[in-house]
């Protein structure tokens, strides 16, 4: 998918009101995991970013600013020629891809990320979707790309070189409320293939499919509707996720989350995006798999915009 083009699907109006986009972004290795969100609200703007220690398990740095409009840029390409950023005060940060390289820089007082994806390591998943009380979204993911680079968090520098990366790129006109539960993650089995997966509980859904997908050793594999389970009261006590076909049988372990809640007149919205790792079973069609120690991020929001 080179372009993404709502325009003629929604007027001056409508386009600010339901166009919504974003990058996400995410690098880990079995000692790291961080990531980072750039958010185009069409009136507003916002960014966030977390990284965890996954050894000593330990947040080591949690950040999130709001923009406006000017502040921020997503945009309409989710691969070649992608180009995505926020600059604010307290954060900054861009995604852009050039070639096949994919180039991920983040720059705040307590996280430094400077990192090469390479964007041909593995196919990525794109998922067109009605939206209800909306038109249509759109989102491109890529997971297990590998990386190289380094990261400051915490007093310490941490070595990337080795280990894997993945993006959300999603363009859509959606609806005024929009809520969702997400689950995203890539490492190796414990037989040495590169494992990732995007799960995804109300949102993109529809009698046609999911957004729902496994990558295992350089497959894709499309999955049923995702299933979670957590106590939103005790959000950092462990997650299961599971799907209806039983390819998926995961539990997350969070060591932290970046959370907020805000109320901007027009908007209100609740976010907890949690990072850890995951541990279970997943099954590319030849039989269950064990994974244990998968850097990825668990998330529930619920957001009207």
């Amino acid at each position: 998918m080179e372009r993404v083009d709502l325009g003629g699907l929604a007027g001056p109006i409508g386009r600010l009101a339901h166009r919504k986009r974003w990058q996400w972004a995410m690098v880990s290795t079995p000692e790291v995991v961080a990531c980072f969100a750039i958010v185009d609200a069409g009136y507003a703007a916002s960014g966030f970013a977390v990284a965890a220690d996954l050894s000593s398990r330990r947040v080591v740095a949690d950040v999130g600013a709001l923009g406006s409009p000017i502040s921020v840029a997503v945009g309409d390409r989710p691969a070649e020629g992608a180009r995505s950023r926020f600059t604010g005060p307290r954060l900054r940060t861009l995604v852009e891809r050039v070639g096949e390289e994919w180039t991920v820089r983040l720059r705040s007082r307590r996280l430094t990320v400077d990192a090469r994806l390479d964007s041909d390591a593995e196919p990525p998943l794109t998922v067109i979707a009605p939206v209800s009380g909306g038109r249509v979204n759109v989102t491109q993911k890529a997971a297990c790309l590998p990386v190289v680079g380094s990261m400051k968090a915490g007093g310490r520098r941490y070595e990337l070189d080795g280990g894997l990366g993945g993006l959300d790129y999603t363009h859509g006109l959606l609806a005024r409320r929009t809520s969702w539960r997400w689950a995203f993650g890539c490492g190796r089995t414990e037989d040495g293939r590169t494992v990732g997966f995007n799960l995804a509980e109300g949102f993109n859904e529809s009698e046609h499919g999911t957004e729902n997908a496994l990558w295992l050793g350089g497959d894709l594999v499309a999955l049923g509707p995702a299933r979670f389970t957590f106590d939103p009261t005790a959000i950092l006590t462990q997650w299961q996720v599971v799907t209806e076909d039983e390819r998926v049988g995961l539990a997350f372990n969070p060591v932290g989350q970046h959370r907020e809640r805000r109320n901007i007149l027009v908007a209100r919205s609740r976010l907890a995006q949690l990072v850890g790792t995951f541990s279970g079973t997943v099954d590319g069609g030849d039989g269950p798999v064990s994974v244990s120690g998968v850097p990825g991020v668990a998330e529930d929001q619920d957001v009207i915009w």
